[in-house]
């Protein structure tokens, strides 16, 4: 039997890999054009000086949100007041939709502006 299995692999990284369907695999890469969240922990307090904010921001996909990613990362590094990214991941429809609606009104105020 022919059997290939799963394992850990080095390369500059460390990294594990599965094998998976191809149907399984078509969808993870047709995920990426969907929008994407860039989480982040903001190291400014809130009034109560007891809390951090959490951010949440979106990209209309995810080499867009690796790229905002990288820019937030660079951009704040060694600052007293740093942006630290936390996770890149696949928006869920609520925020999917919260995202479209939200870009909407956005659109439609910058087109009245242009009027």
């Amino acid at each position: 039997m022919n059997e290939q299995i799963s394992g850990w692999a080095i390369n500059q990284d460390i990294y594990h890999f599965d094998h998976i369907s191809i149907a399984d695999a078509h969808m993870l890469v047709d995920a990426r054009e969907g929008v994407t969240i860039v989480e982040t922990i903001n190291n400014t307090f809130d009034d109560s000086k007891t809390m951090l904010h959490h951010n949440k921001y979106f990209a209309m996909n995810f080499p867009a949100a690796l790229g905002l990613a990288t820019q937030l990362e660079l951009s704040f590094y060694g600052l007293e007041i740093a942006e630290q990214v936390v996770a890149v991941r696949a928006a869920t429809e609520d925020e999917t939709e919260e995202y479209w609606t939200a870009f909407g009104e956005y659109k439609d105020k910058i087109d009245s502006l242009e009027d």
